[in-house]
């Protein structure tokens, strides 16, 4: 083993001790406002399900709306090819 290899891995091991503080930082700084962070959380959870029954909704009236087209549907030699699912 040489001196770059010896080298090349204490400053891997220095990089990864400040990835570790750094981590450590983030979580303490985290816990010390749970309330605020939790709370966001809640209010991204409830806008995001709002949208997503938003979106359902929309995507079922699309569908009940949704006139075919008759070049498709008239003809029963022109349908779209089936898919086989195996």
């Amino acid at each position: 083993m040489n001196w770059n290899m010896v080298w090349i891995q204490q400053e891997r091991y220095k990089d990864l001790l400040r990835e570790a503080e750094r981590e450590r930082l983030v979580r303490l700084a985290l816990a010390a406002r749970p309330e605020k962070a939790a709370r966001r959380n809640g209010l991204l959870l409830g806008v995001m399900g709002w949208l997503g029954c938003l979106l359902v909704c929309w995507g079922e009236w699309l569908q009940r709306h949704s006139n075919p087209c008759t070049c498709c549907h008239s003809d029963p030699d022109l349908k779209a090819p089936q898919v086989q699912v195996l």
